[in-house]
């Protein structure tokens, strides 16, 4: 029992210290591999949402380090729960089916980032919260795709109305 253990705090340990970016990136190449447009539009919306949330908190963090020189500080909002929510965000839009899977797979994340004590709950829900903006904001300037039916082959303006002949 001993060496399970400590096989479990070696593993621990081990995913712990992974990059917690690079796992949704595979995500996102195995779904830009697939042959299905939707999931690649939702893993070229994710993968763009990622990096704008990444981008939008280091920047924070970067502007609060200059303000307040001294012991560090820790950030609000913290940027994986914000890369995490961004990417599974984006997703859900493109993609629904897609996105129900890996918003509860963010949403474990996020919950393991404050559970560990690696963030505090405030900066995991403060991160979320500037993922999901995030991403919601790319529907501004790339709005969403609609998989509508085709239209029929032939007219596609309605017949006019037969003539009256009589009375």
């Amino acid at each position: 029992m001993r060496h399970l253990r400590a096989l479990d705090a070696r593993l621990f340990a081990r995913v712990a210290s992974a990059h917690p970016v690079l796992p949704w990136l595979a995500g996102a190449a195995v779904m830009g591999l697939s042959g299905n447009r939707g999931a690649r539009r939702a893993a070229l919306r994710g993968t763009g949402s990622l990096a704008l949330a990444s981008a939008a908190v280091a920047a924070k963090s970067a502007s609060s380090h200059r303000l307040r020189p001294g012991p560090a500080v820790r950030a609000l909002p913290s940027g994986h729960p914000a890369a995490v929510a961004a990417f599974a965000t984006a997703v859900a839009l493109e993609s629904p089916k897609l996105g129900a899977a890996l918003i509860s797979l963010a949403t474990a994340a996020a919950v393991l980032r404050a559970r560990t004590g690696t963030c505090s709950p405030v900066e995991v829900l403060a991160g979320a919260a500037v993922g999901v903006g995030v991403a919601a904001a790319t529907c501004r300037w790339w709005p969403l795709h609609v998989d509508a039916p085709a239209d029929p082959p032939g007219r596609t303006s309605p017949s006019p109305p037969f003539p009256r002949v009589w009375g």
